[in-house]
């Protein structure tokens, strides 16, 4: 891809520690997230969460000492805007 486009960065993978629980009680201590899923064509062009940075994270799991599989992931200023309950909950 970088010989089609010298601005293509390859697709990344993140793994993140759970600091805050907007619903549900249980939470697994890390949750890993990418973006990409090994495509060019599905990477949206988000940059790579550096540490610190604060993200949204969306996830389903069958119990809370199961593995999490992510839904969605978005940076925490993103998703507020979509996401009336970041509004009310995340300082």
């Amino acid at each position: 891809m970088q010989q089609l486009n010298a601005k293509y960065e390859a697709p990344w993978r993140v793994t993140a520690s759970v600091i805050k629980m907007i619903v549900s009680d249980g939470s697994p201590e890390l949750l890993a997230f990418d973006r990409g899923w090994g495509s060019g064509a599905c990477d949206d062009g988000t940059a790579m969460p550096r540490r610190g940075d604060r993200w949204v994270v969306y996830y389903t799991s069958n119990s809370s000492i199961g593995a999490a599989q992510v839904l969605e992931s978005y940076p925490l200023a993103s998703a507020s805007l979509i996401d009336p309950r970041l509004r009310e909950n995340v300082r």
